[in-house]
């Protein structure tokens, strides 16, 4: 897992979300546990995330997300 977006750049705000890039081809089984471990850690922060995963876009998608990065 990655974070990108503004947080990776340095630009994160207060109405920025945290943005997590989860990385490969991921089961169904397994993207749940995903989902829930990441809303169970930002449970009671009030900051909003977004939860990215690589195998929902494009390839071209998932490289610009990480070239973005610092």
């Amino acid at each position: 897992m990655s974070v990108v977006g503004s947080l990776a750049r340095d630009r994160f705000r207060v109405h920025s979300d945290v943005d997590l890039l989860v990385h490969g081809s991921i089961d169904p089984r397994r993207r749940s546990m995903i989902e829930r471990l990441v809303a169970d850690h930002f449970r009671g922060t009030d900051i909003p995330y977004d939860l990215i995963f690589a195998s929902d876009i494009s390839p071209d998608r998932v490289q610009e997300l990480l070239d973005d990065c610092v």
